[in-house]
């Protein structure tokens, strides 16, 4: 859940995205969210930011994956799932923007598959 939602008691398109950089790291740590049994509602959210940030991200992706990806597909997949988990909404970028860096994930995934 959107940690802005505290503060406003509103949810906003921008707690959609804050929700979806969520389901992104679900998809790289291979887990949901909701296995990491923790008091802190956004322990999953904070674990996967500081990991971003301290470069240690690998510790946390699913190892079949990682084999898999190629590794500028995964980071801009990892940096979109990010900037999605910004604490302040204006910070988030909009849905309309993280589609782009999807599908940019995507193509740079397909033509290392290809080679």
């Amino acid at each position: 859940m959107d940690p802005a939602c505290v503060s406003t008691n509103a949810l906003s398109n921008k707690s959609d995205v804050f929700s979806f950089g969520v389901l992104l790291f679900e998809v790289l740590f291979g887990r949901e969210a909701s296995s990491i049994k923790n008091s802190d509602n956004w322990y999953f959210a904070r674990l996967a930011q500081s990991h971003y940030e301290e470069g240690k991200l690998d510790d946390l992706i699913h190892p079949d994956l990682r084999q898999q990806m190629n590794v500028e597909s995964l980071n801009v997949f990892a940096e979109i799932a990010y900037y999605c988990l910004k604490a302040q909404r204006s910070q988030r970028p909009d849905i309309n923007q993280v589609l782009p860096e999807l599908e940019k994930a995507l193509e740079l995934q397909h033509k290392y598959v290809i080679l």
